[in-house]
């Protein structure tokens, strides 16, 4: 399916892998490009179904329905009209009547209270709020010391608004024990009129934080029962809950009925399990256990294991494609798995660290394919990689990592795969002034890196790698003219070997041996810059502030900026041959390298059509709270102990939108000279292809990207690609993906979404293979919604060719309750 319902999952593992690349393309300047243009997603037919507009609609829902509280102690009883009877101790009010204590607060046409006996009686459009409930009736007579008291024609909403209830009568007993008579329970706020469906019964017992038990139950559409039980419970508690979460259940012609019913467990405060039987009658049946556990807001677990019987298959393929895989194999008892962790200590610790488990398992090469679950692997993954990594900083100069990483081959022979069991890194950096304050601004950067590595694989060499690079670099600048460096380094690499035999040629290589590679270069940037006052009535300013996605902020300056830069880096020639290849590190090849570039841009900057909202402080973040990174530092090291992770949580936003990349131009080339004048390798140009991007982001409604590589001797495009998006005023939104390397892809990929009516909605996604000249998947949806959104019906249909299914979907949504399909 392309919608994936996730249910009472409150546990969140921090994602280290987005946060080093949110980090690395905020170093590099690139995160609001990046950022702005959303790649296409099989998984998503419906923009409104992504996580991220799943979130910002429940932060939006539950803003909405909180309300101000009392929090005077004293009673305060407020009218246009009030009078006081003091011999009856009574208050009465008309024309509006607001009373208030405490955390209670009640409003009405009329009313009177009791000052000895606390007992209230409201008339009209009441209105009554306490710390627990939101509610309105058309009387009420209630105790404000007890918070207690009964209502006629009540409706009220609770957990956070998304369910609305309504009774004939209403009897608040205790601060969290109701009664309710004649009530409907719906998600639809649809105001008057029927609604399009509810829950009815003749009486309803609840205990918040415990269940409620209903008499003479009725689901009604419209209305109209169609749906009668004597009696039915239903947990109604704000805390997680133990019990059955909605099931999915289908047909098909090669795997039979198919049914899974998953079963959460709250097993205390910070931890839960998911169990989630599945079957396919033909071809499988199993088991997959979800586990999570925080243990604290530094170290969180989410875990999941996967069992699958095939038996059933009787070692039918069922159209699964097994051409080119070196184990084609199905495990008749099929495993699969993965399990994260990530733990840190505190950023003030002695030794601040980082432990990151990122593992994944597959019992055999094609359970990616045949058992959908992206989290143990992508169904088109070449590899699954699982990770161990404990991370330190010693002092402010010295970090230091030990990392294991094992990977499983989806294609070819797992035997022959180096496995890095385990590799030490340490990383030493600091920085002098022997120059004293000088006008240049130079500086002594040093900096050294030392890895040890063992490599381990089943067939052919392995052993150990001793790699140590010493360097320095001099930073300097002239005036704001020229940005520039000087560098020089030397890596040193020792070999010991503790298998010998090359399985390629049988041929067996030396039991140990090492290499010296010095490497010395520099580089010089500038930039040009000037700043364009904008009509604001003009067209630039129009087409940037066209559509309903636009109109928060307007364009009000213009900067175009030229930034040019070339880096010279020079190798000399060390043989290397006869050396083990574990990676690319072991073949740096000789190069008297020049790399330059250029990059233009029209950069805006964007005031808020809201001056209100400028006023307030609050709302953008205090200079001492943004975060400071040190660029002499390598983007390996940026991890959750930064000053980015640890303010903002993996997530920083500072003002997005104020200053962004309308227009972007990168063009970039390298020469080297020692190729040109020695032919050192037939298969290498001395000119590299010439790379360009253009990028393009003139509003929210509208961004394009375009990159490629032109062979500068074969007068051809060596690869291309571009990435777009389109969202109207209507919400059709067409998101699309075209990827072309020359002799090994040729693929387009996107989403086209239509808005047909206010309750009709065309969804698609589809990739074609341009070199096949086929359709590798289709996915396209039609979503029913009712007029005021409180149920769904989704109809579908989706085809893949590997493995080869042809899939019909229906789901059937209510609101707030959850989804069957």
């Amino acid at each position: 399916m392309w919608k994936t319902f996730v249910m009472l999952r409150p546990l969140h593992l921090f994602n280290l892998r987005n946060l080093l690349i949110a980090a690395i393309f905020m170093q590099l300047g690139a995160l609001d490009a990046f950022a702005q243009i959303e790649a296409p997603d099989r998984k998503v037919l419906f923009k409104e179904d992504a996580r991220e507009v799943e979130r910002a609609r429940e932060v939006g829902r539950v803003a909405a329905v909180k309300s101000d509280r009392s929090q005077s102690q004293d009673l305060d009883f407020k009218a246009p009209t009030v009078e006081f009877d003091q011999e009856r101790k009574v208050m009465s009010g008309e024309g509006g009547v607001i009373l208030s204590q405490r955390g209670l607060r009640a409003q009405a046409d009329s009313g009177e209270m009791n000052t000895e006996s606390n007992l209230a009686n409201f008339h009209g459009n009441v209105l009554f709020t306490t710390d627990d409930l939101n509610l309105a009736a058309t009387h009420g007579s209630f105790n404000t010391e007890s918070e207690t008291g009964e209502f006629d024609d009540a409706e009220f909403t609770y957990e956070d608004g998304g369910y609305l209830v309504r009774a004939e009568k209403l009897f608040k007993l205790s601060e969290t024990k109701y009664r309710l008579l004649g009530s409907d329970l719906t998600t639809c706020h649809c105001g008057e009129g029927s609604q399009p469906w509810s829950f009815g019964s003749s009486e309803t017992n609840i205990t918040q934080e415990g269940y409620a038990y209903s008499k003479n139950v009725t689901f009604n559409i419209h209305g109209v029962p169609v749906f009668y039980s004597p009696y039915f419970a239903f947990p109604v508690k704000t805390e997680r809950t133990s019990g059955l979460l909605n099931p999915t259940f289908g047909y098909s012609s090669d795997n039979g009925a198919e049914f899974s019913i998953p079963l959460f467990i709250a097993l205390s405060e910070q931890s839960d399990l998911t169990l989630t039987p599945f079957t396919e009658s033909k071809t499988r049946n199993g088991l997959s256990v979800d586990y999570r556990h925080a243990f604290s807001k530094r170290n969180n677990v989410t875990s999941r294991i996967t069992y699958s019987d095939e038996s059933p298959r009787d070692g039918d393929l069922r159209g699964t494609n097994v051409d080119g895989l070196d184990d084609p194999e199905i495990d008749t008892n099929r495993f699969g798995g993965f399990y994260s962790q990530l733990w840190r200590t505190d950023r003030s610790a002695l030794v601040p660290s980082t432990l990151v488990a990122d593992i994944h398992y597959v019992g055999d090469d094609l359970f990616p394919r045949e058992i959908s679950d992206p989290d143990i692997a992508a169904d088109d993954a070449r590899y699954t990689t699982s990770i161990l990594s404990l991370q330190s900083s010693f002092g402010e100069y010295v970090s230091a990592s030990l990392t294991g990483e094992y990977n499983q081959d989806l294609i070819e022979d797992d035997d022959l795969i180096f496995q890095r069991l385990p590799e030490l890194s340490v990383v030493g950096l600091r920085s002098f002034r022997p120059f004293g304050q000088n006008a240049l601004g130079a500086k002594l950067v040093t900096r050294t890196d030392l890895a040890v590595t063992q490599f381990a694989r089943e067939e052919g060499y392995d052993g150990t790698r001793i790699d140590v690079k010493p360097g320095i670099k001099i930073p300097f600048h002239y005036k704001n003219y020229l940005n520039s460096e000087i560098f020089a380094a030397v890596r040193q690499t020792e070999y010991q070997l503790d298998e010998t035999i090359d399985p390629d040629d049988d041929s067996e290589l030396d039991s140990s041996g090492s290499r010296t590679v010095p490497e010395l270069g520099g580089q010089v940037s500038t930039a040009v810059e000037r700043v364009f006052d904008v009509d604001k009535d003009g067209w630039f300013a129009s087409m940037v502030g066209a559509g309903r996605l636009n109109q928060g902020s307007q364009l009000v300056r213009l900067k175009h900026s030229i930034e040019p830069s070339i880096r010279y880096t020079f190798i000399p020639g060390t043989e290397q041959g006869d050396l083990p290849l574990f990676d690319s590190i072991d073949r740096i090849r000789e190069k008297s390298l020049f790399a330059f570039g250029v990059r233009t841009a029209l950069i805006g900057r964007f005031d808020s059509t809201d001056p209100a909202r400028e006023e307030i402080t609050e709302l953008a973040p205090a200079i001492e709270d943004l975060p400071v990174f040190d660029f002499d530092r390598a983007l390996t090291e940026l991890d959750s102990s930064s000053p980015f992770s640890e303010r903002f949580g993996g997530d920083f936003r500072p003002r997005r939108g104020q200053i962004r990349d309308l227009v972007a131009l990168t063009i970039k080339q390298t020469y080297d000279y020692n190729e040109d004048e020695k032919d050192l390798d037939p298969n290498l140009d001395p000119w590299s292809d010439l790379g360009g991007a253009l990028e393009f982001y003139p509003n929210n409604s509208f961004g394009l990207t375009l990159e490629s590589n032109f062979d500068t001797y074969d007068k051809t495009f060596s690869s291309w690609g571009a990435s777009a998006q389109i969202f109207d005023d209507r919400e059709d939104s067409i998101r699309a993906r075209y990827t072309y390397i020359d002799d090994n892809l040729s693929q387009l990929d996107g989403n086209i979404e239509l808005r047909v009516t206010d309750r009709v909605r065309i969804g698609y996604y589809g990739v074609f293979d341009d070199e096949k000249s086929e359709i590798l998947e289709n996915a396209v949806g039609l979503r029913l919604k009712s007029s005021c959104n409180c149920w769904t019906i989704d109809i579908g249909y989706h085809e893949r060719i590997n493995p080869d299914t042809n899939k019909f979907l229906v789901t059937f949504t209510l609101g707030e309750i959850g989804a069957i399909g």
